[in-house]
């Protein structure tokens, strides 16, 4: 299944991916990225990975709660996914930022 198969399949989906991060404090101070959700919401999530990593269409792709890829999230979500697969030649020492 490619990424556009996945977004379509996934698109009237009710089940919502919440995607924040949060930090614990404990012996050593512990920042994590949270994906929370249904079922369906996982598998979403699990396909996107996969079918992006199995394509050769672009060395990047992102949702983000407030934009484009916003119906696959919960209102709870204050980050959105980037996903970038090396070797990547678009982009100075294969880094985004």
């Amino acid at each position: 299944m490619n990424i556009k198969q996945v977004i379509e399949k996934y698109a009237d989906n009710p089940s919502k991916l919440t995607a924040r991060t949060f930090t614990e404090s404990g012996e050593i101070k512990e920042t994590f990225v949270l994906f929370e959700g249904g079922a369906d919401a996982l598998r979403f999530l699990g396909e996107a990975i996969l079918a992006f990593a199995d394509s050769d269409s672009g060395c990047n792709w992102d949702i983000h709660p407030q934009g484009a890829g916003n119906i696959y999230f919960d209102n709870d979500s204050t980050v959105g996914i980037y996903l970038h697969k090396l070797p990547c030649d678009l982009h100075a020492d294969h880094k985004i930022r």
